[in-house]
């Protein structure tokens, strides 16, 4: 018998600016995995082109990689089950459907939705495995939904093919813009760890269970290389979600990479850099660190269990700075408990600390995140049939007097969030800062809906 077709598909994202600068890291392992094994692989990115072709497959897989893409799922798994037949397989990943799996199935369109990491369990699938014997899957079996065990995580990254970049055009590949990266500079994506040890309130950890895997250092200097000597790239992002985690580690990986000539931006969190850490990235070709400072306001950061103070903050801002490393902060608007104190008290740190660059998101309650499991213990009420619909513009059909007193700290957390844009845009930290995921000042569905 020969072995399927398998089609992956990265779904569009409305609304969101820039939804091309960053390669499907995950899709692209799978499809290395599915291609080393000998599987005819195609990739279709609808980014690009919402009315994109769809080539004929057995196996068609789906990124559900955020909310975002929640809706746009669904109509891509419609066409095809239209297009290909009813007999053709789908299957949805990524992070949204492993903590959201019951409400991905819930259509009927998705046959599949893979719980965890996908290589393996796409594997499985592709061979024909029994799905009651696939482990790490939640399916449809007539009107039932079965759910299967967990699928252990694979302990050693190294082991992995690199992404199959080799899919995706070459114009896309090589970004020229994104929150994360120097507008004009050809820049891909890298991933050089899985998983976060901690337990942030508004994070998602389902996915990933909160354990860290670290690829080793010459792995990730090898790909670095394949990527420049491939594809003629020379800057990078380091996509981990908390690249400094393990100092000892990004010190053999800056050595490695230090002979390659390569420049790069990570992610970090403030309580994990050091003096020495920071001048070996310096040294290595690190322009930017991202930090998550969140909000200025302490009694914020503990409601968000951020494990980390104000103070933390400052010192990671001066020393990033010190290193000669540019610094970019990222704020998160709306949290519960968000008001005018809180907001002024971010203002004024920003003011204190003067990053290089802000990046200002608005608060959704995700599947998986302590906020979504104990919605009480923050004074919200989350509508958790109706979540795709929090990503989205909310702009009310009628509103006359009591819709807003009913509404009032909804209205104000509104306003607050509009001049905070416009204060960010009049900075000297600059426009861009904030352009990129305002959505041009208009408002998410969760924080103009929800938090009344």
């Amino acid at each position: 018998m020969s072995k399927y077709r398998i089609c992956l598909i990265n779904p569009d994202a409305p609304g969101l600016q820039d939804k091309l600068a960053y390669p499907p890291i995950g899709l692209l392992y799978i499809a290395a995995s599915l291609e080393e094994y000998g599987f005819d692989v195609s990739y279709v990115n609808f980014c690009e082109d919402a009315e994109k072709e769809i080539p004929d497959a057995e196996i068609y897989g789906i990124s559900i990689h955020s909310i975002a893409v929640l809706k746009e799922s669904f109509k891509i798994a419609e066409r095809i089950k239209k297009e290909k037949g009813r007999n053709a397989l789908v299957v949805g990943g990524g992070a949204c459907a492993s903590s959201y799996f019951l409400r991905v199935l819930d259509e009927n369109l998705i046959d599949i939705a893979v719980i965890g990491e996908g290589e393996m369990t796409m594997l499985d699938i592709a061979k024909g495995v029994p799905l009651d014997e696939i482990r790490g899957i939640a399916y449809r079996r007539g009107k039932e939904i079965c759910i299967n065990a967990p699928r252990p995580f694979i302990k050693n990254l190294d082991i992995l093919p690199f992404p199959a970049r080799h899919l995706v055009p070459i114009n896309i590949l090589k970004s020229k813009s994104g929150v994360h990266g120097e507008k004009g500079v050809d820049t891909t994506s890298i991933i050089t760890s899985r998983g976060c040890p901690y337990k942030c309130a508004y994070c998602d950890t389902n996915h990933w269970k909160r354990i860290y895997r670290p690829r080793s250092a010459q792995n990730v200097a090898d790909e670095v290389r394949h990527i420049k000597e491939t594809y003629d790239i020379h800057h990078l992002r380091f996509m981990d979600d908390t690249y400094t985690l393990d100092s000892k580690r990004v010190m053999e990986i800056s050595k490695k990479l230090m002979p390659l000539n390569i420049t790069y931006i990570a992610i970090s969190r403030a309580d994990r850099v050091d003096r020495e850490t920071l001048r070996m990235m310096k040294k290595s070709g690190c322009e930017e660190l991202l930090i998550g400072v969140e909000t200025g306001s302490e009694e914020l950061l503990k409601r968000m269990n951020k494990g980390e103070t104000l103070d933390h903050y400052r010192n990671a801002i001066r020393e990033i700075k010190n290193a000669g490393i540019r610094t970019k902060v990222f704020i998160l608007f709306g949290f519960p408990g968000e008001n005018r104190k809180t907001v002024e008290e971010t203002k004024a740190f920003l003011e204190e600390t003067q990053p290089d660059k802000v990046h200002m998101s608005t608060f959704i309650p995700l599947p998986g995140t302590d906020v979504w499991n104990n919605p009480e213990k923050y004074g919200v009420t989350i509508d958790k049939e109706d979540l795709e619909n929090y990503w989205f513009y909310w702009e009310p059909d009628d509103i006359d007097k009591g819709f807003v007193a009913k509404n009032r700290n909804t209205f104000e957390l509104m306003r607050l969030r509009s001049e905070m844009i416009t204060y960010l845009r009049n900075e000297e930290w600059k426009y861009e800062n904030i352009a990129a995921r305002t959505r041009k000042n208009r408002y998410s569905g969760f924080t103009a809906s929800k938090l009344a």
